[in-house]
């Protein structure tokens, strides 16, 4: 058997991809991608279509999309089991994760690259809406506090990476869940999932996090180069994230570092 995932250590797509795979204890061999170095050559296209990791290879078949592949991994590999074995909540963990996919996590990256002062209260009110559904699907779904049920299922380790990523427009665009009854629930979870010991291991540090993207809140994401630099705030080659100061909060492309 031979499994290769082709990843890229800060992207927090390729990290559920990671978590599976160690939460499944399955060997693999593990490939690096530079995103800043584009075109991608020709065979990773060939792999993945729509260039983009993860991707991974399984006795040279390719699939890619994350979820795609948590549930691949689930299936196929033996281990503990990422959807819980209830249809019922199966079908509860699958609900969180595509609305996720659909609302929550667009409204990050729509709010972390908004380069208008002035439509950031509209973005937040925005990511406070889901986060409040979020709030009342697992009050009537889940347990009381911490994870969706009982035991981590895929919903925690989908999430984990991306409750890591709000961090980030808490840093550049200043945005907080409120400390109220209507968001606790959800607060529980966020704190449950990121404590999850697979989660924090296969994460970078927030410090490192806020650094590298730091592109992405001049709204120059991955290997594209903002005006005045010779360098993607991506490539951590041509420049080391040790090497880097913090960039400034509220960092926009009109309020550079």
């Amino acid at each position: 058997m031979r499994l290769t995932l082709y990843t890229w250590q800060y992207c927090p797509f390729a990290q559920r991809s990671r978590i599976a795979l160690a939460v499944k204890g399955v060997e693999h061999d593990t490939y690096e991608l530079d995103i800043t170095r584009k075109p991608y050559p020709d065979w990773f296209m060939e792999l993945s279509p729509n260039g983009k990791v993860p991707t991974l290879v399984h006795d040279g078949r390719p699939l890619y999309e994350s979820q795609v592949i948590s549930e691949y991994i689930d299936e196929v590999f033996e281990g503990p089991r990422l959807l819980p074995e209830d249809p019922y909540h199966r079908a509860i963990s699958r609900l969180l994760i595509t609305y996720g996919e659909d609302n929550f996590i667009p409204v990050l990256y729509r709010l972390l690259r908004s380069q208008e002062e002035s439509r950031d209260e509209e973005l937040k009110e925005e990511a406070l809406e889901y986060w409040r559904w979020f709030n009342e699907r697992l009050r009537e779904f889940g347990s009381d506090s911490g994870l969706l049920f009982d035991e981590p299922t895929l919903a925690d380790y989908s999430f984990g990476p991306f409750f890591q990523r709000w961090k980030l427009v808490e840093y550049y665009r200043y945005f907080e869940v409120p400390q109220t009854e209507e968001y606790a629930r959800v607060r529980s979870w966020r704190e449950a999932a990121e404590a999850l010991k697979v989660v924090r291991d296969t994460a970078p540090p927030s410090e490192e996090l806020i650094k590298v993207y730091a592109d992405y809140a001049r709204d120059y994401d991955n290997a594209r180069i903002p005006p005045g630099r010779d360098i993607s705030s991506f490539d951590t080659e041509a420049w080391p994230v040790e090497d880097r100061p913090l960039p400034p909060r509220g960092l926009r492309l009109d309020r550079d570092d």
